[in-house]
């Protein structure tokens, strides 16, 4: 296998509480970016299996997924606008 180099700008958010309700096919992950909830299909908790101190990635093309903190957090830098 060969090496790469991630360079996608993706927006993301730490997760610090998720909210899965027993009846429904949503539940709830909340970031602390902004304290907002971002919903999310069962299927997503079933499939990624996100973790308090993960964070919730959302790429451009508006694909959601999960990464662990240090995998995260080794491959991206926050972007600061001044």
């Amino acid at each position: 296998m060969r090496n790469y180099q991630c360079h996608k700008q993706v927006e993301a958010g730490k997760i610090v509480k998720i909210i899965n309700p027993q009846s429904g096919p949503f539940a709830a992950v909340i970031t602390d970016t902004d304290g907002s909830e971002v919903k999310v299909e069962q299927l997503f908790l079933d499939q990624h299996k996100p973790a308090i101190g993960g964070y919730l990635v959302r790429y451009p093309n508006g694909y959601l997924s999960y990464s662990p903190a240090e995998p995260f957090e080794s491959g991206y830098s926050e972007i600061v606008e001044e």
